[in-house]
């Protein structure tokens, strides 16, 4: 009988979140929520992605780097999103976190970051608005660190 009140799991709590884990700077954090738009509702954004912030809410980054841009920390993945059609997104930085969710390629520490034509960091290149740095390269796990930057 005590059974009928323990809610079923489909996911395993035990296994690690490699997708978005802020390992340090936590204080520094500023998180918002923001009303996603419908294509990116229906496209799916979830921790340890990308959004641009834009006049009419969240929107996916194109194919060009902007400043506007801020990484997911709870996407429409997570129950109360789905709820409310809003993403928690976090702004400032001063931070770094461990993620699998970058655009596959070679890297090395301190290299400049961006977001465009996908919605994870990727290398900048010359006049790319410069969003975060490598803090550690990708492991042999494919985990990397990532230092956030103010702007």
């Amino acid at each position: 009988m005590a059974n009928e009140l323990i809610a079923p799991i489909a996911e395993d709590l035990r296994k690690e979140d490699r997708r978005f884990d802020i390992i340090k700077g936590i204080e520094h954090i500023k998180a918002k929520d923001e009303q996603m738009i419908a294509a990116l509702a229906a496209a799916g954004c979830e921790a340890g992605d990308w959004v641009v912030k834009g006049a009419n809410g969240l929107e996916a980054p194109g194919a060009s780097a902007s400043a506007s841009t801020y990484p997911v920390w709870v996407g429409n993945d997570q129950l109360d999103s789905k709820a409310t059609g809003k993403a928690t997104i976090l702004v400032g930085g001063g931070f770094i976190y461990r993620t699998t969710k970058f655009a596959a390629g070679s890297y090395t520490a301190g290299q400049n970051l961006t977001v465009k034509g996908g919605s994870v960091p990727c290398a900048a290149d010359t006049g790319d608005a410069v969003l975060c740095r490598v803090y550690t390269a990708p492991d042999a796990q494919g985990v990397m660190e990532i230092l956030v930057l103010n702007r």
